[in-house]
C-alpha cells in the first residue's frame, strides 16, 4: 500500500513539473513570436480595422510618389510595399501616436529628391544630436495639427541604398496627412521661375514695369506644398521713376515660411528693393534678423532660403 502511494506521489510530481515546463514554453513563445502588426498597433495606439479599402486619392499619391522616386532616386530610395494596419480610435490613442512619431529614435528625412545628393535619412537623435528634444517637439507640434481621431494608417516599406525600413503613414479620405519621411522630403524646382511684365498707359502718361521671382516646393506626389516670392514694381514717366513698390509672400504646408521686403530706393533713375524669404519642413525652423534683413534656418529640414536686393530700371 505504501509502495502504491509513493508511486502516485511520484507521478503527480512529474506531472506538475511537465505542466510548469509547458506553461513556461508557451509564455516564451507568445513573447518571442508576437505578430509585428500587433507591436506596431501597440506602439502607435492603433485599432485594427476590417476595411482594407484605401481611398483613391491616397492610392494616387502613393503611386505618383513611387513614380517620382523612380525618376529622380533610382537605386537610392524607393517604396517597395504598403499595407493597411489600423486607425486612430480615440484621443488617448492619438496622444500615443504623437509620442511614437516624435521619439528620438524615429526615422526622419530631409532633402530635395530632384537632387539625390541632398537627401539624408536617419534617426532623429543622429541627425539632430544637439537639438533632439527641439526636433521631437516640432514633430509633435506639427503632427498634432495634421492627424485626427478617425484617421487610418498604412505601413510603408522603404528601401534606402539597399537597406529596408518601415514608416507609418496616416491618411483620411482626402489624402495623406502624415508620414515622417514624406513631411521631411520635398521636390524643389531646379530653377526658380521668373516673370517680367511691362505696361504703358499712354493716356495717363505713366508706365510701369514689374519683376517677380518665385521659388516653389512640392509634395513628393507633385502638388504644390510651399511658395515664396517677391515682386518689385516701378512707376515711371519719361524714364524717371516716380514710385517703387515691393511685395512679398510665403506659405508652407506642414512646415514654416517667412517673407519680408522693403523699398531701398523709391524714385529717380531706378527703383530698388530688398527681400528676405524662406520656407522649410520640420524638423527645421526659420528666423528673421531685422538688423541684417535676412531669413536663416536652423535644424536639418528641407529648405529654400533667398536673401537679396533687386534694382529695376524703367524701360
Amino acid at each position: 500500500m505504501k509502495t502504491v502511494n509513493k508511486t502516485i506521489v511520484k507521478m503527480m510530481q512529474i506531472a506538475l513539473v511537465l505542466m510548469f515546463v509547458f506553461s513556461c514554453t508557451k509564455d516564451e513563445t507568445t513573447e518571442v513570436y508576437q505578430e509585428p502588426g500587433a507591436l506596431l498597433e501597440s506602439e502607435y495606439g492603433l485599432e485594427a480595422i476590417s476595411d482594407k479599402e484605401i481611398p483613391q486619392e491616397v492610392l494616387n499619391q502613393l503611386e505618383t510618389t513611387k513614380d517620382n522616386l523612380e525618376k529622380y532616386m533610382t537605386d537610392v530610395l524607393q517604396i517597395v510595399d504598403y499595407t493597411i494596419i489600423g486607425k486612430v480610435p480615440n484621443a488617448k490613442s492619438l496622444n500615443k501616436t504623437f509620442e511614437a512619431i516624435s521619439k528620438s529614435s524615429s526615422t526622419v528625412a530631409y532633402g530635395n529628391i530632384m537632387d539625390p545628393e541632398t537627401v539624408v535619412i536617419g534617426d532623429l537623435n543622429k541627425l539632430l544630436p544637439s537639438k533632439t528634444q527641439e526636433g521631437s517637439n516640432l514633430l509633435k507640434e506639427y503632427a498634432s495639427d495634421q492627424i485626427k481621431v478617425g484617421d487610418k494608417a498604412i505601413e510603408l516599406t522603404w528601401n534606402y541604398k539597399g537597406e529596408t525600413f518601415k514608416t507609418t503613414t496616416f491618411y483620411n479620405d482626402e489624402g495623406i496627412t502624415w508620414d515622417n519621411l514624406m513631411i521631411g522630403l520635398i521636390m524643389m524646382n531646379p530653377e526658380p521661375e521668373t516673370e517680367l511684365k511691362n505696361n504703358a498707359n499712354e493716356k495717363a502718361g505713366v508706365s510701369w514695369n514689374s519683376y517677380k521671382r518665385s521659388w516653389y516646393g512640392n509634395w513628393l506626389w507633385g502638388s504644390r506644398r510651399g511658395t515664396i516670392y517677391y515682386e518689385i514694381t516701378v512707376y515711371h514717366t519719361n524714364g524717371t521713376v516716380s514710385n517703387t513698390d515691393i511685395t512679398d509672400y510665403g506659405h508652407m504646408n506642414i512646415g514654416s515660411a517667412k517673407s519680408e521686403s522693403r523699398v531701398l530706393k523709391e524714385t529717380g533713375s531706378y527703383g530698388r528693393g530688398q527681400y528676405a524669404l524662406g520656407l522649410c519642413t520640420p524638423i527645421a525652423s526659420l528666423k528673421f534678423n531685422e538688423d541684417n534683413f535676412e531669413v536663416s534656418v536652423s535644424g536639418v529640414g528641407s529648405n529654400i532660403i533667398s536673401n537679396g536686393t533687386k534694382s529695376l530700371y524703367p524701360n
